[in-house]
């Protein structure tokens, strides 16, 4: 399944150095289910906490950074509270694990 639709380009200078902050991870994301919301989203790892991309980067205080405020003062630039909110609603809406690792990550290579 294709992504839902492209990455905003209001987000592509954050994308840019989130590609070269977080490596690309080994595995795919997986579906989890959100009671709270009724709806899968794409994370990886397993547990409670985790993280979407953003959350993988060494400057997230958290998991599910979904501010700037959830950053530690250390994050670039291009982590614009528009830019972190746009790319967070982006990987929410995906439901293909691979389209969205590729999309964030082209030359990455998950199992």
């Amino acid at each position: 399944m294709p992504l839902t639709r492209p990455i905003p380009k209001e987000c592509q200078a954050l994308l840019r150095d989130l590609r070269k902050r977080v490596p690309p991870p080994d595995i795919l994301p997986t579906s989890r289910q959100y009671s709270r919301l009724s709806r899968d989203m794409l994370r990886f790892g397993f547990g409670i906490l985790c993280p979407c991309p953003l959350g993988l980067d060494p400057s997230a205080k958290f998991h599910l950074p979904n501010c700037c405020k959830d950053f530690t003062r250390q994050r670039p630039k291009s982590y614009t509270r528009q830019a972190i909110k746009l790319f967070y609603v982006f990987w929410d809406e995906q439901s293909d694990a691979r389209a969205a690792y590729k999309a964030v990550w082209p030359k990455g290579k998950a199992t």
